[in-house]
């Protein structure tokens, strides 16, 4: 069994900036597991973003947040059944992006 906590920072924090973390506890091996994220959102118009991500946390093979892109629903449903073995992964990453395309009506 696990337990966790986090939160994200919405408009209202601010327009520029978005931090989101967690932590969570697991009874079976009886340790803490973390996870925080820092992203500047430079324009909104072409969503260019830079940022930082760490996290000391288990995945399961093959099902990491970046194969599964922003499908955050499918990632949370992907942890119930069961969980046989966990890879121990400790992640420092940089990372950016900028959307390119353009929408016509």
């Amino acid at each position: 069994m696990r337990t966790r906590i986090g939160f994200r920072t919405n408009e209202q924090f601010s327009r520029n900036w978005i931090l989101r973390g967690y932590v969570a506890y697991g009874t079976l091996d009886k340790e803490f597991k973390y996870g925080g994220e820092i992203d500047y959102l430079f324009s909104r118009q072409h969503w260019t973003v830079a940022g930082v991500r760490i996290a000391n946390d288990l995945e399961r093979l093959g099902l990491t947040p970046e194969l599964i892109g922003g499908n955050r629903i499918f990632y949370a449903l992907s942890r119930f059944g069961r969980y046989r073995v966990g890879i121990g992964a400790i992640k420092k990453k940089f990372s950016s992006k900028q959307n390119l395309s353009r929408e016509f009506c």
